[in-house]
């Protein structure tokens, strides 16, 4: 994961120099302000494309407001407070492992999974990470399923946890 860090902490400084140079300090000052882009017109030439609708700021569209407000900027912070849907099995499994997230001791806990149920063990794994960081013992959040899993089984599981799945899979681990 470290190349992965490297590459989008290059992103970002690239993002903050563009920004920089039209004159903004972060990404919400620039949200909404179509004002700042431009149209190469040598490269125009060689792809034309039809940008004004993309260049054009969204209160002077020819129907904006028509539904609501307009607005161009952040209005609230994003919510991310309970993104586990009730009774899927990755909400079933943080409630089932509260212990070992308290404690750090090991356990054990058997359910049954279904195609419904996408990315099983993220959300478990986000808090094993945020308690323990790396340091949860190999296999102390182990969880036996059976059933047929979802998209992303497994994808984002961290060290601690061991999740054995009886049955089918989507995914190719």
């Amino acid at each position: 994961p470290e190349h992965v860090v490297n590459y989008l902490m290059l992103v970002a400084e690239e993002a903050r120099t563009l920004m920089s140079k039209l004159g903004f300090r972060s990404i919400d000052e620039i949200v909404g302000r179509a004002d700042v882009l431009s149209i190469d017109p040598e490269k125009m030439d060689k792809a034309p494309l039809e940008f004004n609708k993309l260049l054009t700021a969204a209160h002077k569209m020819k129907d904006a407001g028509s539904i609501g407000k307009v607005e161009s900027h952040k209005l609230y912070p994003q919510d991310h407070s309970n993104i586990l849907a009730n009774g899927s099995v990755t909400a079933k499994l943080v409630a089932l492992f509260e212990e070992t997230l308290a404690s750090g001791q090991p356990s054990q806990c058997n359910l049954e999974v279904n195609n419904l149920d996408r990315s099983v063990g993220t959300a478990l794994s986000f808090r094993v990470y945020h308690a323990f960081g790396n340091e949860l013992a190999a296999g102390a959040c182990h969880a036996k399923l059976s059933g047929t899993s979802g998209q992303s089984f497994g994808a984002f599981v961290g060290r601690g946890i061991l999740l054995e799945l009886e049955g089918d899979s989507q995914d190719y681990f």
